[in-house]
């Protein structure tokens, strides 16, 4: 009890309240941070995050964060029965939940590897009771990987097999089920260790010391297992913010199995899918890896789905045209049947005029890239008279010559360019742009494209002659 009580109190002989978002001075840090958890009634005293990083108390307090984390996994390894040991462990994830909420030196107390804290918090959530042993068709997490200092080692199958029967046969008793439902203690500590992982997630500085420690190999399984839904709303927050502009992360996550589970957030409308589509999105941009996944996956009509939500869209199709620039062959002959050619002949027809400027480039680049699917736009009447109609509405220089650039390209590979000219009365419009005293990259882009539909006419009399 007394070793208990020390634990609970952070092994501090003074008296001080707990940390509250009310606090005047500490208002900025808890709205940064997950503070959906208020504390118990009789918590005991102990010393607050401000409290922990100052000069006379920093290395009690490395200490004491420290022996919070032996005492957490001592506790979580008593019997479930043993409420008293239930009470401990509960408090300690609430005294780690406070910890994660502070300040930038906490957080890098509490992730860094000779402090053991973040290692004991990545042990609770690694129970085989909370995950799955398949994802994606693959032995998951951090049974998948050691991980050394900066390195990473793989494990054959022999020694998962090894390191799985260990795991299992270590794993705290509170794991146990109760009528084949986690116990709701348990749960709870899951939850607040969670909460904790995605505050820690929030300090850049941490997120080094996050990865190495294998926390994406933890969490990704985890969204395949019994809490799923109730893991979801810290995990998929805290990848998110692990992997910002980090191709490696990404490329981790993809590897892990991640991809299915974005698919069903998104689907499924939930507010997480403001976490996910961007990740989802930047999965395109990694590596080739990523983009087998992706493919693995069917993520590209999933990509032509999205370009129905205005807010997304640019964000899609700036994905499918990295991905066409990466996998040409397989992305363009997706996208020229008939069922997606029609969702993108769409999009371009729909989108907004105040978007046009977004979603320009993107499709010129992929036109570019693919005669085929240029071929195949060309042949489409609804793509011609949306593009004249974006030319006649559009006065931006950069969007003008980017449209008449897509025209060019479709006259060029067309089987019939002057019949095609007539039907979609080019000719005039284009002479409107090469007449206009303004804008003099599109006005030379419009007289070059207009000596092209001259010596195609030219080109088309001269063989009907010689056919007479």
């Amino acid at each position: 009890t007394n070793v208990s009580a020390n634990a609970t109190t952070g092994g501090s002989g003074t008296s001080s309240s707990t940390l509250s978002p009310r606090d005047s001075k500490s208002s900025s840090l808890h709205l940064r941070r997950d503070s959906s958890v208020a504390s118990p009634r009789n918590t005991p005293r102990l010393t607050t995050p401000r409290q922990l990083h100052t000069p006379r108390h920093g290395r009690e307090s490395s200490g004491e964060v420290s022996s919070l984390g032996s005492f957490l996994m001592h506790a979580m390894h008593q019997d479930a029965e043993e409420s008293q040991e239930c009470k401990y462990a509960h408090r300690i994830a609430q005294l780690f939940f406070t910890f994660s909420r502070s300040d930038a030196i906490v957080a890098e107390t509490m992730v860094k590897a000779e402090h053991c804290v973040l290692h004991v918090m990545l042990t609770v959530l690694q129970a085989p009771e909370l995950r799955t042993q398949i994802v994606g068709g693959r032995i998951t997490p951090s049974t998948s990987m050691a991980i050394i200092g900066k390195g990473e080692v793989s494990l054959s199958s022999a020694s998962l097999s090894a390191h799985n029967a260990s795991h299992s046969a270590s794993s705290p008793n509170l794991f146990r089920r109760t009528h084949g439902n986690l116990l709701p203690t348990y749960v709870e500590i899951v939850d607040l260790l969670l909460k904790c992982l995605k505050n820690l997630s929030m300090e850049p500085s941490a997120l080094a010391d996050l990865e190495a420690a294998g926390t994406l190999d933890t969490l990704v399984p985890l969204l395949s297992g019994p809490i799923s839904d109730r893991c979801k709303n810290h995990i998929l927050p805290c990848i998110f913010n692990m992997c910002r502009v980090n191709k490696r992360r990404q490329e981790r996550v993809a590897w892990l199995g991640l991809v299915p589970h974005l698919k069903k957030v998104i689907t499924d409308g939930s507010p997480l899918r403001q976490f996910a589509l961007p990740i989802l999105f930047d999965l395109a941009h990694t590596s080739a890896a990523t983009r087998a996944e992706l493919c693995k996956w069917s993520c590209l009509p999933f990509y032509l789905d999205l370009l129905k939500e205005n807010y997304w869209q640019a964000f899609a199709l700036n994905s499918i045209a990295v991905w066409m620039a990466n996998d040409t062959a397989y992305v363009a002959g997706l996208l020229v049947e008939t069922a997606h050619l029609s969702r993108l002949i769409d999009f371009f027809r729909t989108a907004p005029a105040q978007t046009i400027h977004t979603l320009h480039r993107p499709l010129l680049d992929m036109m570019f890239k693919s005669p085929e699917l240029c071929k195949a736009l060309g042949l489409s009447r609804s793509f011609a008279s949306a593009l004249v109609k974006r030319l006649k509405s559009t006065d931006e220089a950069i969007v003008l010559r980017s449209l008449l650039k897509m025209l060019q390209l479709m006259h060029e590979i067309h089987d019939s360019p002057k019949t095609w000219v007539e039907t979609n009365k080019l000719e005039a419009l284009v002479e409107e742009f090469a007449k206009s005293e303004r804008k003099v990259l599109v006005r030379q882009l419009a007289k070059k494209l207009l000596l092209d539909f001259k010596e195609t006419t030219t080109r088309t009399s001269k063989a009907s002659v010689e056919q007479l």
